[in-house]
């Protein structure tokens, strides 16, 4: 959830006049979309990158959120550059594992999906640049906040394999010796 403080002296209204809370969920979101893929992949590179990839963009959020443009503009705008590149690489390095995995043999349809998705990402971003090139700063805050949305629109793509995994957390309090551990395991034959 977001809030937004619409301040009347401002013009337009970019994401970046808004107050968010930390992105967690992005963060949680990629370890579990990790831990689930871990199992399935002989070369762990590719993953890897997918959640180092979504850690940074989780950072640029968390800049953005909290680094206002009017108040900090070089740290807001490094965490815009974080979302913007490295969200859309975690599109498409997500792509490609979708279609190598293939879990419960639909990662052709799903990965078609987030393919189009990851398209529109890539699109949107050159377009704001574009837009923020020829001064067209109300348009730019538009692309922004679409981006915004198609980002969230892809994230959401996940729960096509979520649904197939069971994920287990285990805590320890100290007394026992059980470390935090998320443990993803593909159980296709539960949902027949």
């Amino acid at each position: 959830m977001s809030r937004c403080l619409f301040l009347s002296l401002k013009p337009f209204y970019h994401t970046s006049v808004c107050h968010s809370f930390l992105p967690a969920t992005v963060l949680f979101i990629a370890i579990l979309r990790y831990s689930q893929l871990k199992p399935l992949l002989k070369k762990p590179w590719l993953n890897i990158l997918g959640v180092v990839a979504q850690s940074f963009a989780s950072l640029g959020m968390t800049l953005v959120a909290n680094f206002q443009l009017s108040n900090d503009a070089i740290t807001h705008n490094t965490g815009t550059v974080l979302i913007l590149g490295f969200g859309a690489l975690v599109c498409w390095v997500q792509v490609i594992l979708t279609f190598q995995t293939n879990i419960n043999n639909e990662g052709l349809k799903a990965g078609l999906f987030r393919g189009l998705l990851a398209t529109a990402v890539s699109l949107i971003i050159i377009l704001y640049f574009f837009q923020v090139a020829h001064h067209e700063v109300f348009q730019g805050a538009r692309s922004q906040w679409l981006l915004a949305m198609v980002l969230n629109l892809f994230i959401a793509t996940f729960s096509i394999e979520f649904r197939l995994s069971e994920f287990t957390i285990r805590c320890g309090d100290g007394r026992n010796p059980i470390s935090s551990t998320i443990i993803a395991e593909h159980h296709s034959d539960y949902f027949q």
